[in-house]
């Protein structure tokens, strides 16, 4: 079996519960939103005004996505997505103050936070600190230094950013801000370290799970742990 069916078997599946509840905001004075719907220009009006936001932070970005859909091939420029990635990295290398919290049981690979982790590690981010996880939540938010909120449905991959139908909202308002990093900081309290790993692509022919006859000497492989098929089931189970 490979070492990654462990590891995502022995991660935390239950979330903790919250320190506290926060209750709805009440907002009666006039507020400046600017609407994003995609697909608009193929992702463009959602994907400039998101740079804009990233690059407009000078203190602190604190950002909650179920996922981001990292590159397969560093060598392939993805468009908006990939800009957005570079930007949000760029800031939790340089910002005092930047966290993202992903989704811990994300099921597609390169969308896995351990791959992230990875990814951003590679580029100098400081994950310890950086990077957590948390089982099971849906927020798509940002709250930059304090006075503006990116908030809605828009997943970060490549078609989420520009082909998909969402549609997220920017405000320029310090208490809705105080209020969404508010809700941010009590998951980044109940949340769990992200430990790096880096996917690659497996040799054409070779399987997930390596299917040994009884009676066979299973074989010695880098990654892979030898086990008999109803220890796994029974672990599976639990």
């Amino acid at each position: 079996m490979p070492e990654s069916v462990f590891e995502a078997i022995e991660r935390p599946r239950e979330r903790r519960p919250p320190a506290r509840l926060k209750k709805p905001l009440e907002v009666t004075e006039s507020i400046v939103a600017a609407p994003l719907l995609t697909p608009d220009r193929e992702g463009e009006v959602y994907s400039e005004a998101v740079l804009k936001l990233i690059r407009s932070a000078r203190r602190s970005l604190v950002f909650q996505i179920p996922y981001i859909g990292m590159p397969s091939n560093p060598r392939q420029h993805r468009g908006y997505i990939d800009d957005l990635i570079g930007e949000l990295t760029d800031k939790l290398v340089s910002l005092d103050d930047a966290r993202v919290i992903l989704r811990a049981d994300s099921s597609k690979k390169f969308s896995d936070p351990t791959h992230s982790a990875w990814y951003f590690k590679s580029k100098g981010v400081g994950i310890d600190s950086r990077l957590k996880q948390i089982p099971n939540h849906h927020t798509k938010g940002m709250v930059v230094d304090g006075k503006r909120v990116l908030i809605g449905s828009h997943n970060w991959s490549g078609m989420g950013v520009s082909t998909n139908r969402d549609a997220s909202l920017i405000f320029d308002h310090a208490g809705i801000a105080k209020y969404f990093a508010d809700a941010f900081e009590i998951d980044w309290d109940r949340a769990d370290p992200v430990p790096p790993k880096k996917f690659v692509p497996r040799p054409r022919g070779e399987e997930s799970v390596l299917m040994v006859p009884p009676g066979d000497e299973a074989p010695q492989r880098p990654g892979y742990r030898r086990m008999r098929l109803s220890d796994y089931l029974a672990m599976v189970d639990e």
